[in-house]
């Protein structure tokens, strides 16, 4: 029996850091740009368990992109930015509470006794840390997905305390795609440019 898995996007993450991963492995014409394929990305997913909830939270998604992800089957929160109490600059706000929300939900509404449930987090970032001990203590498995060289060894020895991590350097050509803008442009729903 394979785990029922619930996955939780922070797309910032997935795209940035994983565009800096492809490049800096690949080497990618001028005229070609690499991409998320959100459908590839739900495929690459479900090899991983019985896939029984997919969410993807980010800033400011276009419109566009919300309607190819939710038709690849994820659900899909967007946030405002919104500037920064000191500098003023514009800033990602909501994302990470409301990815530790979501897991939160999904714990306490699936409380049924199945030994093999396990959240998959994909984020690079700490504010999410409070919700491992509730993960933990509900007798939920824990993995966190990262890209190499975005976290440091004290950050993962803490993430080890929990679950595991794995690194996407393996998996990236499941669902990184490299093409031309217009390809870009038809899986993600937007154009290169904009996101």
């Amino acid at each position: 029996m394979s785990d029922q898995i619930y996955v939780f996007v922070d797309n910032s993450f997935l795209f940035i850091e994983g565009y800096k991963y492809v490049r800096s492995v690949t080497s990618i014409p001028p005229t070609k740009t690499p991409y998320v394929d959100y459908f590839a990305f739900r495929r690459f997913l479900q090899e991983s368990g019985d896939l029984r909830r997919a969410v993807i939270c980010g800033a400011e998604l276009p419109g566009s992109m919300i309607s190819k992800c939710q038709s690849a089957g994820f659900e899909v929160f967007s946030f405002p930015r919104y500037p920064d109490i000191k500098t003023g600059h514009m800033k990602e706000k909501g994302v990470d509470q409301k990815i530790c929300w979501e897991i939160a939900k999904t714990i306490f509404t699936n409380r049924e006794p199945v030994q093999t449930k396990r959240v998959i987090l994909c984020t690079g970032d700490k504010d999410f840390m409070t919700i491992l001990q509730d993960i933990q203590t509900s007798n939920w498995a824990f993995q966190l997905w990262l890209w190499p060289n975005s976290f440091s060894t004290k950050f993962a020895d803490q993430v080890k305390v929990f679950g595991t991590m794995h690194t996407l350097d393996k998996d990236w050509k499941k669902f990184i795609k490299i093409g031309d803008k217009k390809q870009a442009q038809s899986a993600t729903g937007v154009s290169p440019t904009a996101v």
